[in-house]
Order: structure tokens, then C-alpha cells, then sequence
């Protein structure tokens, strides 16, 4: 290998760092943004939450590094909750009390996606809701953002929406931070 080989090798290798290390300083400012909204939700302390993971969810698109840009496709960072809630019907108010409370049951949702390096800036991350396969009480919400992002997927309840927004529903993407919350509408016993 002559000198000039050498050097040119020496130059794509120091692109190479450049690029890794912007690639490094733009996932760093997307996971301090992620670290303090985490922070502030979890300064609110509620108690009948739980955090939600994703599932594995198979794309017609690979992984795979953009050509004209420094972006590589991931999964975004997201902070999603089961919102859970006793209900004091006629029964459980009878069969139960305040120190032996009846069992817990899934009222709703709280999705909050990190889309904050878009390369489009104008379009909006959506999302669509899909049957199960394995399971006919359950359905696959797919939430899509666009370029640099890849689609994520999660595994929520098959019941009707609220959709007003005095009972919870919220459906907003702003500075980068997609937030769908909503409850599901109680079902009443009647004669």
C-alpha cells in the first residue's frame, strides 16, 4: 500500500468517525429529552400505572443506512403506560372494601413517542390499529413516524374508545413527542 492509498483510507476513515460521532451527539440529545420527560412523569407518582413494552413487529422495510443523509433507521423511545383502575359496582362494593379491594382492570392507555429527529419535518407521525391473530380480545395499535424511525408496535385491549377529551383522550404530536392517551369507555349493567 503506497502512501497515497494510506492517506486516502486515513481520510473515508476519519468521515466515517465524523459521521458515527454526529449520529452519537443526535441519539445523545434524544435520550436526555427522553430522561427528563421520564422524570417529570415519574415526579407525578401515580399509583395505577404500569409501564408498557413493545412487541416484536415484522416490516416490509430493512434497517438499513439512508444514502444521502447521516440518519440510520431505529426503533423511537417511547414512555407508554396501562392506566388501571378499580370499579366499585353494586357487587364489588358488597363482596369488597377499602383494605380488601376487588381485582385491578385495564381502563386505559398513555402513549408517549420520541419522533424529535425527523428528517420531514411538515408530516405527522400517525398510527392505525390492527386485529390480533392469536388473540380476538386483543388488537395491535402500529405507530408509523417516517424517516429515520422505524414502526413500533404494541399489544392493547379490544374495547371502545372515550373519545372526549374531558375523560381523557388526547391525541397530539408537539415538539417531537407524540402523546396518545385514552380511556375505554365503562360498560354499564342493565336490566
Amino acid at each position: 500500500m503506497n502512501d497515497a492509498e494510506r492517506c486516502f483510507a486515513f481520510e473515508s476513515l476519519t468521515e466515517d468517525f465524523k459521521k458515527k460521532d454526529n449520529l452519537n451527539n443526535l441519539f445523545k440529545e434524544d435520550k436526555k429529552m427522553y430522561d427528563i420527560f421520564v422524570q417529570k412523569e415519574k415526579k407525578k407518582k401515580i399509583k395505577d400505572e404500569i409501564i408498557m413494552k413493545d412487541i416484536p413487529h415484522h416490516i416490509l422495510k430493512t434497517a438499513t443506512l439512508l444514502k444521502d443523509t447521516l440518519f440510520v433507521a431505529r426503533k423511537p423511545l417511547y414512555f407508554n403506560r396501562i392506566k388501571t383502575s378499580f370499579d366499585w359496582n353494586k357487587y364489588n362494593k358488597t363482596h369488597y372494601d377499602y383494605e380488601n379491594t376487588p381485582p385491578k382492570y385495564i381502563c386505559g392507555y398513555k402513549f408517549n413517542i420520541f419522533y424529535t429527529n425527523l428528517i420531514n419535518k411538515n408530516h405527522k407521525p400517525t398510527w392505525k390499529l390492527y386485529p390480533s391473530k392469536d388473540d380476538d380480545t386483543k388488537v395491535i395499535i402500529i405507530f408509523h413516524g417516517g424517516i429515520p424511525y422505524l414502526d413500533i408496535a404494541f399489544k392493547i385491549i379490544n374495547a371502545e374508545w372515550s373519545l372526549d377529551k374531558n375523560k381523557g383522550f388526547r391525541n397530539i404530536f408537539d415538539r417531537g413527542i407524540l402523546q396518545l392517551y385514552f380511556n375505554f369507555k365503562k360498560k354499564r349493567y342493565r336490566r
